[in-house]
């Protein structure tokens, strides 16, 4: 019986395992278009798992945690100072797609509050032939144009 517990627990982790992975990936983008040698650049977080996937700035996320954790310690010691907290990267949206619809929520935070627009339009991702090693994988390389800009991954 132990056996079967073991080998159940085991698949089960190895299963959800499988099931969530995490990529980091190099944005580079223009805030201003009279500005177009001004490129930008922050590490963005990609996390897929089985019913969708999440999109977000590295910087952002760990920003918010170290304030989240700066507020609860501060509430429990009855001062609360919000001035020099950490405000995070440059990208301060984060996008999340569901499966099986595909349904694309777009999230941004704006004077305190979060506002989620869900997107439309179809992006359609054209793979090209072209190889690279990325780390210990080889990946292809991946063209779209979507709301007027080109994109590469």
């Amino acid at each position: 019986m132990k056996k079967i517990i073991l080998a159940t627990v085991s698949f089960l982790c190895i299963f959800s395992y499988a099931q969530n992975q995490r990529f980091s990936y190099e944005y580079k983008f223009v805030v201003d278009s009279l500005e177009k040698d001004k490129v930008e650049t922050e590490i963005m977080l990609l996390k897929v798992y089985s019913k969708g996937s999440q999109f977000y700035s590295k910087a952002t996320a760990e920003a918010d945690s170290t304030r989240l954790a700066e507020i609860s310690k501060q509430i429990s010691s009855g001062i609360i100072n919000m001035k020099g907290m950490a405000t995070g990267g440059k990208v301060r949206h984060h996008v999340e797609k569901n499966y099986p619809d595909y349904q694309i929520s777009y999230f941004i935070k704006l004077g305190g509050e979060e506002y989620m627009m869900a997107e439309t339009r179809k992006q359609e991702w054209k793979i090209s032939p072209e190889k690279q090693k990325t780390g210990e994988l080889m990946t292809h390389k991946a063209t779209c144009n979507f709301a007027g800009r080109n994109w590469t991954a």
